[in-house]
């Protein structure tokens, strides 16, 4: 594996990952911020919460695996998109 050649073990590469995930979702608040103008009232309600999410979806992952997680995503967006449409 990749990570191994660095130094890093097996196990360290979700939490490593995770934490990638969340500064890259901090820092892009930002930059989403200033481009859609957003108040400081709007910016909590449009992604404060996305590295706190990440942080939680990788640990998720880790414990029970990459795919019970995106397929409980897919159904989820699957009746989301049913219920959004029959209104």
């Amino acid at each position: 594996m990749v990570m191994e050649e660095f130094g890093y073990s097996s196990t360290s590469v979700g939490y490593y990952a995770g934490m990638l995930t969340s500064a890259l979702n901090f820092a892009s608040l930002f930059a989403l911020y200033e481009f859609f103008h957003l108040s400081k009232r709007q910016l909590p309600s449009f992604g404060v919460y996305m590295p706190l999410i990440s942080l939680i979806l990788s640990y998720l992952s880790d414990v029970y695996g990459r795919k019970p997680l995106l397929l409980t995503g897919l159904f989820g967006n699957i009746i989301r998109y049913i219920l959004y449409a029959s209104t």
